[in-house]
């Protein structure tokens, strides 16, 4: 999950808070997302690793994939604070594992 930029567009925490990004979904490994972020875009990355059963894997993936098609015909926007990369990844491993990350509560996506 992370913000839509457009061609040439940077992402800016407090452009993010007000409806400026659309949000996106985007699917790879961990060794795509963690290149293109350390060498390319000089970001800092942080790992937080959970510890998941296969099947709840299954249902986090299935979760994340459901989003992601509904955000195909509703757009939604990303958020810096409520709606973004890290906090919809705890809702979804949430969803897979009811208080698998017991510091995120919201509801829904």
């Amino acid at each position: 999950a992370e913000a839509r930029l457009l061609d040439g567009g940077k992402y800016d925490i407090l452009r993010g808070l007000f409806n400026t990004f659309e949000l996106q979904y985007t699917f790879g490994d961990e060794r795509d997302f963690i290149l293109r972020r350390t060498n390319y875009q000089e970001h800092d990355v942080y790992l937080y690793p959970l510890t998941l059963t296969p099947a709840e894997v299954k249902t986090m993936l299935r979760d994340i994939l459901h989003e992601a098609n509904i955000l195909h015909e509703k757009p939604r926007f990303y958020n810096s604070a409520l709606c973004n990369c890290t906090g919809l990844l705890g809702v979804h491993a949430n969803h897979a594992r009811p208080g698998a990350l017991p510091w995120w509560r919201p509801e829904q996506v």
